[in-house]
């Protein structure tokens, strides 16, 4: 294989290999990038016990699935150019496997991107393991936040079911590491070794500071605790990303992966670490914004039964409470009225008192 490989093209070729509709040409084409280095057999193994251990495709979900998979296309890119490619080979035939079976891993593809693997970190961190630091550290929460200390003296808070690797002595340059699914940073200060996350298709640059990262759900959020933050979308992994955004303490800033777009958000940012810290704080902030952070923090569906509460200011910390017990503070601060319906909550009233 002639050239780098841009890695939405091989995870288009490697899905093709897995459901097995890949042409002899192509399958020579990865036999080739496996022989080219061992990690690459890694990768391809980790990607078919995903393929393997994924839930089989649900004809009836399929709508549900669509999303989902419209978000791996954006991070694969069309493999339209590939499509264009054989067409102008006829003498090339498919494999014999009917084209369902492609189907069928695209709908597995989504349950992958349901449970937050990111496939891009694998090939980030392959090429990670090809610089001077070669020995990496995996390190995964399981079902409890954990912490963790780097060789850099950094501290990071893992939440639950997220993986961190990095380097077990970083080198020269930046001290780079890979996230999947949420943690807080605690960056040691180093001006002469700046530090960067890849996460979820977006790089974090710091020197020292601490913030929260999290992968989960369709964006890349980062919160600042203190200091100051770059976000970017990460065009490349070893070019100047082509768009950023700084964020110092208290603000918040995104990145969506579809859109490949960076921006900053209007949300307190020291909620954000309520899965570690247990604690919420509202500042004039209105009821809409309030029940967006309660649902996030929660997992909870809370809703406004009336629009015209939607502005109402909320002025209070909450701290170590149950989310009826939130709600039943915020129902008598305005006057409100709280329904239920198992973990679906809605507050009603006519104005704020």
């Amino acid at each position: 294989m002639e050239g780098p490989i841009d890695d939405s093209a091989m995870m288009e070729l490697l899905a093709k290999h897995l459901a097995g509709e890949c042409t002899p040409a192509q399958e020579a084409e990865i036999a080739a990038w496996l022989a080219a280095d061992p990690e690459n057999e890694r990768t391809l193994e980790a990607l078919r016990a995903i393929w393997t251990d994924a839930p089989a495709p649900d004809p009836q979900a399929q709508a549900r699935t669509d999303a989902a998979w419209a978000r791996m296309q954006a991070r694969m890119q069309s493999a339209e150019n590939t499509a264009q490619e054989e067409a102008a080979q006829p003498s090339e035939q498919p494999l014999s496997v009917p084209k369902p079976a492609y189907r069928a891993w695209m709908q597995r593809a989504a349950a992958i991107l349901a449970v937050g693997l990111s496939i891009g970190l694998i090939f980030y961190l392959n090429q990670l393991r090809k610089s001077p630091e070669t020995e990496l550290v995996a390190v995964l929460s399981g079902d409890a936040p954990l912490t963790d200390t780097l060789p850099d003296g950094t501290v990071v808070h893992l939440n639950a079911h997220s993986r961190l690797e990095y380097p077990k002595a970083f080198a020269a340059g930046e001290r780079i590491v890979g996230l999947e699914g949420e943690g807080f940073f605690e960056v040691a200060h180093d001006a002469a070794h700046p530090f960067r996350i890849h996460a979820g298709g977006a790089d974090v640059r710091v020197l020292g500071t601490s913030f929260n990262l999290s992968t989960r759900g369709a964006r890349v959020q980062v919160a600042v605790a203190t200091g100051k933050v770059e976000l970017s979308a990460a065009a490349s992994k070893v070019q100047e990303p082509n768009e950023k955004v700084l964020l110092t303490a208290g603000m918040a800033g995104s990145y969506d992966p579809v859109r490949k777009t960076v921006a900053e958000e209007d949300v307190v940012a020291e909620n954000a670490q309520f899965w570690r810290t247990k604690r919420l704080v509202f500042q004039d902030v209105p009821m809409e914004q309030v029940v967006a952070e309660l649902n996030a923090a929660y997992g909870d569906s809370v809703a406004l039964g009336n629009p015209a509460i939607a502005h109402c200011p909320l002025n209070t910390r909450f701290e170590g409470l149950s989310i009826d017990s939130v709600l039943a503070v915020i129902a008598e601060t305005f006057a409100f009225k709280v329904t239920r319906n198992g973990k679906i909550y809605q507050l009603n009233g006519d104005r704020c008192e």
